[in-house]
């Protein structure tokens, strides 16, 4: 059994998602836990090591422009859209210091559409990366888009 040990602003979904597993499991592997709350700093959760994304993978994703995964690598990537034109990938690991390329998609899915992408980290999470698509007057626009990201 593998530990991990709680750092300042992890919520246990956030946890969950870093070694590719759910709340659910972490749960289980740790019955003190109540909740999504109920962490604290340098607190030492179990987690099961066959729910660990190896080191070294690399994550492709579709995402249609209501924010739903249409495709996806064999590892947990989630996907919301948050308003016009901003969307966030989640992935199972940090992603912040990783190489990402991203591309504007439109209809049949591999004819590019007018667009400009742009990625960026999520501060507040390093499995997260913000997604924005504006049109070509500049103004925010939802657009199927497709995701890579790699390690350096």
């Amino acid at each position: 059994m593998q530990t991990y040990t709680v750092r300042s602003g992890d919520l246990i979904d956030s946890i969950a998602r870093r070694f590719g597993t759910t709340r659910e499991v972490l749960l289980e592997l740790n019955p003190t836990l109540s909740g999504p709350y109920a962490l604290h700093v340098g607190q030492t959760l179990r987690v099961d090591p066959s729910s660990v994304v190896p080191a070294v993978v690399e994550f492709t994703v579709g995402v249609d422009p209501t924010g739903q995964v249409t495709r996806r690598s064999e590892y947990r990537v989630a996907a919301r859209r948050e308003e016009r034109g901003l969307y966030t990938a989640l992935f199972p690991v940090e992603v912040s210091s990783w190489t990402w390329q991203a591309t504007v998609v439109g209809d049949g899915d591999r004819v590019p559409a007018p667009g400009v992408i742009t990625l960026a980290p999520a501060p507040e999470d390093p499995t997260a990366l913000r997604v924005s698509i504006v049109d070509l007057s500049g103004a925010p626009a939802d657009r199927a888009f497709h995701l890579r990201v790699s390690p350096r």
